[in-house]
């Protein structure tokens, strides 16, 4: 009885099905995190150590829609991780967890006021409601990437030649959709490569305990 009624429990405690980067060096506790939130729906990304953080938010080309982090792990501690996070990812939210209060982070100067915060040990009935209480601040508007605008284009183009005979293309129309469809197609290629090396150099900064904020700003700057 005890069983079901902590299943039934769990079962209506809060879903999703943003994306999640788990950020903490204590495997059984990165576990727990994992596991729970994949169970309620989430799609999980994650790391033992801040570099890995780092890298995994470069491999993911979609939407991180929060990164929960230990406060406390070798190397640059979570609260500098979550400022480099935020200049990668500005709209990334972040929830910070540490074995100790905050107060104590507070005092420290480690955390700021405002910051998200839960104190370990976790339960899924402490972590499930106060993700879905970031994530839902967030808001609903979803605004238009490059990648998904390029998309809008190139199937646009293609649809027209596909369709060509239905809306009465001539062959000299026929040839400049066909040109443009090339030179647009190679010069999304060309950015997207500028791009990737640009990207490959700000994540070798941010993965560098040693590089200041203001340098990592400074690249982002000039990558505009």
């Amino acid at each position: 009885m005890r069983t079901e009624t902590a299943k039934s429990a769990f079962e209506r405690l809060p879903t999703g099905t943003e994306t999640i980067l788990i950020v903490d060096d204590d495997n059984n506790v990165r576990a727990l995190i994992r596991e729970t939130l994949k169970m309620k729906g989430y799609h999980v990304l994650e790391a033992q150590f801040n570099s890995g953080a780092l890298m995994a938010s470069g491999r993911h080309r979609g939407i991180i829609h929060l990164m929960i982090a230990d406060v406390m792990m070798p190397g640059i501690n979570g609260r500098e991780l979550g400022r480099r996070l935020e200049l990668l990812r500005p709209d990334t939210k972040i929830l910070y967890i540490s074995g100790y209060p905050k107060e104590v982070l507070l005092d420290e100067k480690i955390l700021e006021e405002r910051s998200s915060f839960l104190q370990k040990p976790l339960s899924p009935e402490t972590l499930l409601p106060k993700v879905r209480e970031i994530l839902d601040a967030i808001g609903s508007y979803h605004q238009s990437t490059d990648n998904e605008n390029d998309e809008f284009v190139m199937n646009m183009l293609q649809s027209l030649l596909t369709r060509k005979k239905e809306f009465e293309l001539s062959k000299e129309q026929t040839a400049k959709l066909e040109s443009l469809l090339i030179e647009y197609e190679e010069a999304r290629l060309a950015c997207e490569a500028e791009f990737m090396v640009v990207e490959l150099h700000i994540q070798t900064l941010a993965q560098d305990d040693q590089t200041p904020a203001a340098e990592i700003e400074a690249a982002l700057r000039n990558s505009e």
